[in-house]
């Protein structure tokens, strides 16, 4: 069983941050407060040394978010195209304005998707997955 041993709560630039130890290891929860009572928990930062780790926490905040947000991860996501009078697929992509609500679902995962792991890469590492 996991045990913490030692956590204490610190503000910075107004946010309330715990750092926390677990089993000797520092971990570093960025506790946002809001008028729900809701808080987000950061996933750690992609840094080049530290992958298996990362790795395992993305995948558990991934699935976490809807079991939707998973799909686009491990099967890509495409934007919705025209489906011609004869129902075949074209390459004319579909306005956000015609989708239907399991498109419109499918789209806003792979959005919760790319800004999980936008947010979870450093600034170079960024550069790299967004071109």
């Amino acid at each position: 069983m996991l045990s913490w041993t030692s956590c204490r709560t610190f503000v910075l630039q107004g946010l309330e941050f715990q750092l926390a130890e677990l089993q000797g290891k520092t971990n570093y929860v960025h506790v946002v407060n809001s008028k729900e009572g809701g808080s987000i928990i950061r996933s750690p930062i992609l840094d080049g040394a530290n992958y298996d780790h990362w790795k395992a926490r993305m995948v558990a905040l991934l699935k976490s978010m809807d079991k939707k947000t998973w799909k686009p991860i491990i099967k890509g996501w495409d934007h919705h195209v025209v489906i011609d009078k004869e129902g075949k697929y074209t390459s004319t992509l579909k306005q956000e304005e015609e989708w239907s609500k399991e498109e419109y679902k499918l789209a806003l995962c792979n959005s919760k998707a790319s800004t999980a792991l936008f947010n979870g890469v450093d600034k170079n590492m960024f550069i790299l997955i967004n071109t």
